[in-house]
Formats: structure tokens, C-alpha cells, sequence
């Protein structure tokens, strides 16, 4: 399982799939291109696609707005308590790290957002966060807990994650892409990175849905609800740049 976690962590890097978890490195505030517009569930909040299927109000947009701020600042001070003592080059030990410490943010994160949203807006964005997580979703303990995974569904899993964490190095490579969860700065390549980078992890959750049983397909389904276009709501997060006249 260990090896496993090391796996889906290093994805999320190389492959950029963000989800409400800060990302794996030192929070950059609003707006940066190195994690999910800055961190988190103060990116998510962001989007605009997030906002319209949550079905969230202007009285609640105004007042998200304000928290955005005021989390995003808590969030970097809870990764740096968290990463208190732990040499930043030690990426290993920066992945193990990282889960526990995700989790902590996330659990905070949605206690402050149920005293401004409603409980089925607050399972909706919980819902969004596993699509965005994609198989990064996989290290989590409440996905975990309700896939009630076995130890040859874990390893066929790691290969999955593996090969499309060999296969964002060589899209990164190709597209002189550097840093996490970064694009390209030019509109018309960032568009074309993005569905190709899409591709990737959706060829990867094929390989990982075709290891589940009914029961474990439910639960699958039960935790995502409906598809929401993730590329479109990473690049609106991370305050990706539009070319003229046309959509992300």
C-alpha cells in the first residue's frame, strides 16, 4: 500500500492531476501555476463550472471569496507545521508526509465551508474532489475504506499509476513543461497539453475500473456522482489563460 501512495503521489505531480489536496510542494498563494490555483479547495471554489454544478449563490460566492483568502493563508501554515523538520529535497519523505497532511487541510477545509454552504452543495464538492483527484483518489482513506480494496487490485493499480506517471514525464518532456502542474503558457498549446494529459489519466482509470467489481463500481460511482468536465475545472482553478474567442 506504501508503494502504492508513492505512486499516486508522484502522478499527481507529473501528471498534474490536482484535486482539493495541496499540491506536493510549499503553497504558492492565489493564482500560481505550480499547484491547484494556489492550494486546494481555494482553488476549486474558483471555478466557475465548480460553481455552476454546485449550484452555489452570489450571497455564497461573496462570502467563499473572503474565506478563499483567509483559508488559503491557514492552509500554508498548516503544510509548514506539517512539513516542520523534513528537508524539502527529500521527496520521498515528502510523500509520506503528504497524505495525513492533506487529509488534515481537507477535513478543516470542509468544516469551515459547511457553515456557508448547504449539506448536499458540501457532498457535491466532496463528489468533484474524487473526479479532480482522479487515481490519486486511490491513496485516500475514505476511498479506501469504501473500495475495500485487495492487495492484487492495489498492485494493478501502482502499474496503472506508474505508466501514466511515465507517460506525463515524456507529455511534460514534450511540451517543455517544467515544475508541478504546470502548463503551457501559450493558450492554444495549453488546450491541446490539457486534453492530452486527460487522456492519459482517463486510459489509466480504464486499466483501474477494469479491476472493480459491481459492489466496488457502485461505491465508485457513489463517491464521483455525475461527470464533471475535470480538465475545464483545473484550468479554470489554476487561473489558466483563454485564447481570444475561445472556451478552456
Amino acid at each position: 500500500m506504501k508503494a502504492l501512495k508513492r505512486s499516486l503521489l508522484a502522478l499527481a505531480v507529473f501528471v498534474g492531476a490536482a484535486g482539493l489536496s495541496v499540491a506536493v510542494q510549499p503553497p504558492q498563494g492565489g493564482g500560481g501555476r505550480g499547484g491547484f490555483g494556489g492550494g486546494g479547495v481555494t482553488g476549486l471554489v474558483k471555478s466557475k463550472t465548480v460553481a455552476a454544478d454546485v449550484k452555489i449563490t452570489d450571497e455564497q460566492s461573496a462570502k467563499l471569496k473572503d474565506w478563499s483568502k483567509e483559508f488559503a493563508a491557514k492552509s500554508q501554515e498548516m503544510m509548514k507545521a506539517g512539513m516542520e523538520g523534513i528537508d524539502r529535497q527529500d521527496r520521498k519523505a515528502m510523500m509520506e508526509k503528504m497524505p495525513a497532511l492533506q487529509a488534515e487541510i481537507s477535513k478543516a477545509a470542509y468544516k469551515e465551508l459547511a457553515t456557508v454552504l448547504k449539506p448536499d452543495q458540501v457532498k457535491r464538492l466532496k463528489q468533484i474532489e474524487v473526479q479532480i483527484a482522479g487515481l490519486r483518489a486511490f491513496s485516500t482513506a475514505d476511498v479506501k475504506d469504501a473500495m475495500k480494496m485487495g492487495d492484487d487490485q492495489t498492485a494493478k493499480i501502482k502499474d496503472a499509476a506508474d505508466t501514466a506517471m511515465k507517460d506525463g514525464r515524456d507529455l511534460n518532456e514534450e511540451y517543455g513543461v517544467k515544475g508541478f502542474g504546470g502548463r503551457p503558457d501559450d493558450a492554444d498549446k495549453a488546450k491541446e497539453f490539457d486534453k492530452k494529459r486527460a487522456a492519459i489519466t482517463k486510459e489509466a482509470m480504464s486499466k483501474v475500473m477494469g479491476t472493480m467489481s459491481a459492489d466496488q463500481k457502485k461505491s465508485w460511482t457513489e463517491l464521483t456522482g455525475d461527470p464533471i468536465d475535470v480538465a475545464k475545472v483545473q484550468a479554470e482553478a489554476m487561473g489558466a489563460p483563454r485564447a481570444k474567442g475561445k472556451d478552456i
